[in-house]
């Protein structure tokens, strides 16, 4: 999956830019923005997050999954847990009626739940 986000931003540079990594992520900042992201505190140097000065904070999480939580292609392609992606095991076997769709970081568990009574919950989990 690295290589994909890696790729993914090499696209948008040559898309966009001028097909470098920086004009990659200078799109990607501008688009956050003009979803009225707030990215202080952000810091991007790749396009998959294993820079170890990339930085993201839980409130810039927390508001993207706010904006894309109706974006079928987006939820789509966040893993399951419990049922897909490196969070396969994950919640597995818990009887619930929660569909939660997270990605564990180095420093925290983000995700977004869907209750069929409930509205849609953001969650950033700290873990250290």
């Amino acid at each position: 999956m690295n290589l994909f986000a890696e790729m993914l931003l090499r696209l948008i540079a040559l898309e966009y830019g001028d097909g470098t990594e920086t004009a990659g992520i200078g799109k990607v900042m501008e688009l956050l923005l003009t979803m009225g992201i707030d990215t202080e505190g952000m810091r991007m140097h790749d396009g998959c997050g294993l820079a170890p000065a990339d930085r993201v904070t839980a409130h810039l999480i927390v508001e993207l999954l706010r904006k894309m939580k109706d974006n079928e292609a987006f939820v789509g392609s966040l893993p399951v847990a419990g049922k897909t992606g490196t969070i396969y095991s994950f919640l597995k076997g818990r009887k619930s009626t929660i569909e939660d769709r997270n990605d564990e970081g180095c420093d925290c568990l983000f995700g977004l739940c869907r209750w069929q009574r409930r509205k849609d919950l953001c969650r950033v989990d700290y873990r250290k």
